[in-house]
């Protein structure tokens, strides 16, 4: 038995970004719905991976319940609908302010370690949730690829890249 999931002949159909791919823009991708995908997972058991101890089980409930709400959403509402955009906290990420996160990105999409900032992904985040009676406010971080396939990375768990300011 076989079955086709595109209407397309082309059997080489593929959504996945690989490394020396273009860097999306948002004007490629604006009209489509956001789909999430695994391929640069971070499983380093650092504080920004999906496999760090201090996740509970709770927490990744509420991370695929986030999944399911943002699956349903354009893109261009994160770009021009302020409430949205206000909502789930979506914004690029600085890497030549957070130049800690410039050698796990480079590890994560195997590139070489002499590759300028500007030719890498642009990273996004997106909060997750906040619950402020526990003081929580997960993110999650990755970039745009192909078909508005966002390219998960890490799991920012404790708010640490853009730490809430006091």
């Amino acid at each position: 038995m076989k079955f086709d999931f595109y209407e397309d002949e082309d059997e080489n159909v593929d959504i996945k970004y690989q490394v020396g791919d273009d860097i999306i823009n948002f004007g490629d991708i604006e009209n489509l719905t956001l789909t999430i995908v695994f391929d640069y997972l971070s499983l380093n058991k650092t504080k920004l991976c999906f496999n760090n101890n201090e996740i509970t089980a709770d927490d990744f409930r509420k991370l695929f319940e986030f999944k399911q709400q943002v699956s349903t959403i354009k893109i261009n509402s994160f770009i021009d609908d302020s409430k949205i955009k206000r909502e789930y906290h979506f914004h690029s990420v600085d890497l030549y302010k957070k130049k800690f996160l410039l050698e796990p990105l480079k590890k994560l999409l195997n590139y070489n370690k002499f590759i300028e900032v500007y030719q890498l992904p642009t990273i996004y985040q997106l909060g997750v949730y906040t619950d402020n009676l526990t003081m929580k406010a997960p993110r999650i971080l990755g970039f745009f690829g192909k078909n508005a396939a966002f390219h998960l990375l890490w799991f920012d768990y404790e708010h640490s890249v853009y730490p809430k300011k006091k």
